[in-house]
């Protein structure tokens, strides 16, 4: 028996950009790969990122929402999906010039178009002009302070049978943004390769996660956890809850609901 634990990374795994995992969950996520289980980051951030800072705790990186897939063992990739130029013009049109910033997110990082005076926080962000056409690009996130405004374009997205819209709200600096990725590219599809990778029943499927991102993966698993200060439409479809992030809360929920004498979730 084994299990496949996938974690979101912002505000579930860590407090904020700048924050590393804590030590009491790094010592857990060890203790759970010791006993051959997998653990899996599932995050919006792009892979080269998730790979610096993250690769030495995970067996598998989950990046771009889920249109790219990691396996760090053999240093390879395993899945990729790459948005077509034409989705990619016909967003630019809808979005306007109302954002706050534009990113272009591939393999090796976000690629920024900024309409306000944004620091650089990750040596795998840049800015561009303009969009550059022979960029593979694997999600798109638009950024907005004012709230109606992303309302608006968010809407006007959800109309396209080809991509995925996800609205995220709660940010650092930023009122919210929203993530467009290829339809079913989402962390779930990307979490249901691995099971099957793996050979692991979805019983044996523990996820953690913060906001609207990820509700299919929290919603599906069988314990599927939202940490206690996620959006509303994530608390709603989850399982379980833990504490928040600041009060380490992947940490809290293993610590408490794992046994590893019996490497099982105790029920």
């Amino acid at each position: 028996m084994k299990y496949l634990i996938a974690s979101d990374i912002d505000r579930t795994l860590i407090k904020n950009s700048k924050s590393d995992i804590s030590d009491n969950t790094k010592n857990i996520i060890g203790k759970l790969r010791n006993k051959n289980n997998i653990f899996v980051i599932a995050s919006g951030r792009p892979l080269k990122n998730i790979k610096r800072l993250f690769k030495c705790y995970c067996d598998y990186i989950i990046g771009s929402n889920g249109a790219i897939i990691y396996d760090c063992k053999n240093d390879s990739i395993i899945y990729k999906d790459c948005m077509s130029k034409n989705t990619i013009r016909d967003i630019i049109k809808i979005i306007g010039d109302e954002y706050k910033k534009v990113c272009f997110c591939s393999e090796e990082g976000w690629n920024i178009i900024s309409n306000y005076k944004y620091q650089l926080r990750y040596e795998e962000e840049v800015f561009i002009d303009s969009f550059d056409m022979s960029l593979e690009v694997l999600k798109m996130e638009i950024y907005y302070d004012d709230l109606k405004c992303l309302d608006r374009v968010y809407y006007e997205l959800k109309k396209y049978d080809d991509i995925d819209v996800f609205k995220i709200i709660k940010c650092e600096d930023i009122g919210g943004y929203i993530e467009v990725i290829n339809r079913n590219n989402d962390k779930y599809n990307a979490i249901k390769i691995l099971l099957e990778k793996e050979n692991i029943s979805n019983d044996f499927l523990i996820t953690f996660g913060d906001n609207n991102n990820d509700i299919l993966m929290i919603k599906n698993a069988r314990y599927g956890v939202a940490v206690n200060d996620a959006v509303d439409a994530l608390l709603k479809v989850a399982k379980y809850t833990t504490k928040s992030c600041k009060e380490d809360g992947v940490f809290y929920f293993l610590n408490k609901n794992f046994d590893f004498e019996k490497n099982e979730i105790i029920n």
